[in-house]
């Protein structure tokens, strides 16, 4: 966030819409200017940050947002269900044409 920038809470905020943060520390701008925030820390004793909290916080929240209205929920996964299991995006072995490979 810049100086200045409320990260779209107040255009939200001025419409009267709730606004929600996820963010790594209760003194950030996010948890300053939204209505409510959850703290997922990013800080590691190594030199690098691991993001596990915070994915595993958004992971909870989607199961959670499910769970109000399962029926929906599935039917609007089904697409992405028949593009995993169809779709390119998995690396597949090519079939072995030959008894040892050739």
């Amino acid at each position: 966030m810049r100086p200045g920038d409320s990260g779209g809470r107040g255009s939200a905020g001025k419409l009267g819409a709730p606004t929600f943060g996820i963010t790594d520390s209760d003194s950030t701008p996010i948890a300053r200017l939204c209505d409510n925030h959850l703290v997922a820390a990013v800080v590691s004793p190594s030199f690098l940050n691991s993001y596990v909290a915070p994915i595993g916080l958004i992971n909870a929240i989607h199961v959670a947002c499910a769970h109000f209205d399962p029926k929906r929920s599935l039917s609007l996964l089904k697409p992405t269900d028949k593009e995993y299991r169809a779709g390119l995006r998995w690396y597949r072995e090519p079939k072995d044409s030959g008894a040892n490979g050739g």
